[in-house]
C-alpha cells in the first residue's frame, strides 16, 4: 500500500546548530571534558591530596585559561582555554615558566604577591597584566592553587585564570610604558 512513499527527513533549524544564550557549545563542551580528564590524570598521577569532588569544584568555576606546573613553576599542562587566550599553543608553553608572559606592564605589585605566596606553599589570588603571542596585552586573574602529595610537599601549582575587559586606562598605562 505504501510501495512510493519515501521517507521524510525532519527539518533541520539553522539555530539548532547555534548554542543558545548560557549554554556551552559541543566543541567547547568537549574541550572542557578533555581538560577535566587531563587533569584529573594529573592529580592522580602526581597523588595530591584533594578529593575529586573538590577539584571538579575548583575546575568548575568560571575559569578561561588552567595550568599546572610542577613545584618549581615549570608548566607541564595548559588547557584548550590556554590557547584560545593567550595564542600559545601547548607545545610552545609546556617546559616554560608563565613569567614569559609577562611584560613591561606586568605590576611588580602582582608578582610580588605571587612570589611570596609560592614561597609559602599558600593559595594567592590576584588580578595582573599578561601579553598575548601577538604582544597584545591582557588583564586577568589568577587563582594560584598549591597541590600537596601524602606527603605533604608542594607538587604543583594550578593556576585558574579569567580574563578580564580591558578598560581605556588599562590602554593608556599600557602605551606610557
Amino acid at each position: 500500500m505504501y510501495k512510493n512513499v519515501k521517507p521524510v527527513m525532519p527539518l533541520l533549524y539553522a539555530w539548532e546548530f547555534v548554542p543558545r544564550p548560557g549554554r556551552v557549545g559541543m566543541a567547547e563542551r568537549d574541550a572542557k571534558k578533555s581538560d577535566w580528564n587531563s587533569l584529573y590524570k594529573i592529580a592522580r598521577q602526581r597523588h595530591w591530596t584533594i578529593d575529586k569532588g573538590y577539584l571538579k569544584e575548583i575546575y568548575s568555576h568560571d575559569t578561561d585559561a588552567v595550568i599546572v606546573t610542577e613545584a618549581n613553576q615549570q608548566i607541564v599542562y595548559v588547557s584548550h582555554g590556554f590557547e584560545k587566550m593567550t595564542g600559545y599553543r601547548p607545545a610552545e608553553t609546556l617546559g616554560k615558566w608563565p613569567v614569559f608572559l609577562q611584560g613591561p606592564g606586568t605590576e611588580a605589585v602582582a608578582k610580588t604577591q605571587i612570589r611570596k605566596a609560592l614561597l609559602a606553599s599558600e593559595r594567592v589570588n590576584v588580578q595582573i597584566t599578561n601579553y598575548r603571542k601577538n604582544g597584545e596585552l591582557y588583564v586577568c586573574t589568577i587563582d594560584i592553587i598549591p597541590m600537596f602529595d601524602v606527603d605533604h610537599q608542594v607538587v604543583n601549582y594550578l593556576a585558574l585564570e579569567k580574563e578580564l575587559p580591558l578598560v581605556k586606562e588599562d590602554l593608556y598605562e599600557a602605551a606610557m610604558l
